[in-house]
């Protein structure tokens, strides 16, 4: 449906009228964008990750509808799914502080620097809403998560 108000710095999220600068639409736009870019990660993929990139993405769709109803589309299972995917991606490799985000592999170091953004969003959406406490811990852990899937 066309809405005229969406012209004059205000968008529509269900029933509700919010600025398009606001927290939530901020926050929203960020996982909007971690999502389209991971798309294109899974695009150049070399890894055979694609699987791996499509769950995440669904990950990402649950989160947006918990931050966008406040109903409790996400829990501590999706926490738990990150930390297995992080162990497995790990395994076997070296920690690195620093690493430079060359090559194949770069679309997902682009990807690990939004879905940074993307927590820093939701953290200062969490100081003027309810954010449920596994959205938070589910996006620290993405960031170490696309790291090593990067590596």
């Amino acid at each position: 449906m066309l809405k005229r108000e969406t012209d004059k710095g205000f968008t529509w999220i269900g029933n509700k009228k919010l600025s398009k600068d606001s927290l939530l639409i901020e926050a929203l736009g960020t996982l909007d964008e971690l999502s389209s870019f991971l798309g294109l990660a899974a695009s150049f993929d070399n890894k055979n990750l694609k699987d791996e990139i499509t769950n995440l993405q669904k990950k990402l769709f649950l989160l947006g509808q918990d931050l966008t109803f406040g109903k409790p589309h996400f829990s501590q299972k999706e926490v738990r799914f990150l930390e297995e995917k992080i162990e497995r991606f790990k395994k076997g490799k070296r920690q690195a502080n620093f690493c430079l985000p060359i090559g194949e592999t770069a679309w997902l170091h682009v990807c690990r620097s939004i879905a940074r953004r993307l927590e820093r969003r939701v953290v200062s959406l969490s100081k003027k809403e309810k954010v449920r406490p596994p959205v938070l811990v589910f996006l620290n852990r993405l960031s170490l998560l696309l790291f090593w899937m990067a590596s």
